[in-house]
Formats: C-alpha cells, structure tokens, sequence
C-alpha cells in the first residue's frame, strides 16, 4: 500500500511505499521519515496529521512521539467516517494519483522510485489556488530544496506532468 503525506503549509505531495498496510510499518514509515529529516524538520513540515481511523493509525502515541528522543513530533488528528471533506488537500492528491494508478490496478510492481516520481508529477500540476504555481514551487519556496529532495520530489515542469498509467 502507499502511505500519503501531504505537508499542511506548502500542500506538498510525499509518500511511501508500504509492504503491508499495518501500525507496524506505518510507524516504521514514520520514524525512518524522522531519521531522514531530522525531528526539527519533521514537525516543521508534518506537525499536524489529519488521518482516518484505519486500524494501521491506532497507535496514536508512537506516531506521535519520537522513539529517539521521546518529544512530540507531531499531532495526530482523525476525521470523521465518510468525511473526505475534512482532508480536501490529500483527497484531491488522491484524485490525482488514480488517474495514475487506477482502482483495482494492482500496485505489486511499484517500487519507491516510481512513487516519487508519481509524486514528482503531481507536485508540478499547476493549482488555482496558488496563482496558477505548482505545489512543487510553493513548497520550494517555504522549504529548502534538499528537503523537497531528501523526500524524493524533484520538479517536473508543469508541460511536462504526466498523470496516465503510463508514466510508471
């Protein structure tokens, strides 16, 4: 399964490839993410999670918390059953990624390469609601470049987006 971030300030695209759709590698997922960025870096883009309550997220307090140096990194919020409204930014990145990987396609040959080149894409679509900007250009701006890259986003010019099946 894929495992969705999208950062509330900048509305950046991250994800990760999960071999099960388990708390055990969601949490993994997490603490690798924090290794990565580092604690400061991690609360400065995913402070705040807005997730459902699939049984994968139940474990509040080890997702929340740091199992390196026991601070918060992040707060987890849930949304109401059938509320997709009340996670509108992922939702309408979720819209974008089946137009890329339809419902029902399996996604047994996706590895972590084409899931951030499927993110890649979906950043450089141009959005209305940030003056016709790509949500990769947007998050350059509030971020730094090696933390878009660290996450393994790179920017695809908006002529350049793909979002068919056939880009992975």
């Amino acid at each position: 399964c894929i495992l969705t971030f999208v950062c509330i300030k900048s509305g950046l695209l991250f994800s990760v490839l999960l071999d099960m759709q388990n708390k055990e590698n969601v949490i993994k997922a997490f603490d690798e993410l924090e290794l990565l960025l580092g604690i400061d870096q991690f609360k400065q883009l995913f402070g705040v999670i807005l997730t459902d309550n699939g049984s994968e997220f139940n474990d509040t307090e080890a997702m929340e918390f740091s199992p390196y140096t026991g601070e918060r990194r992040t707060r987890i919020y849930y949304c109401d059953p059938r509320r997709s409204d009340q996670k509108g930014t992922i939702e309408r990145k979720h819209v974008d990624m089946r137009l890329i990987i339809p419902k029902k396609k399996s996604i047994d040959f996706l590895t972590q390469e084409k899931v951030d080149l499927m993110n890649s894409n979906i950043n450089g679509i141009l959005r209305p609601t940030l003056n016709n900007r790509s949500t990769y250009l947007f998050a350059l701006f509030l971020h730094t470049k090696q933390i878009i890259r660290k996450l393994g986003i790179n920017e695809i010019k908006p002529d350049g987006v793909n979002l068919s099946p056939n880009l992975i």
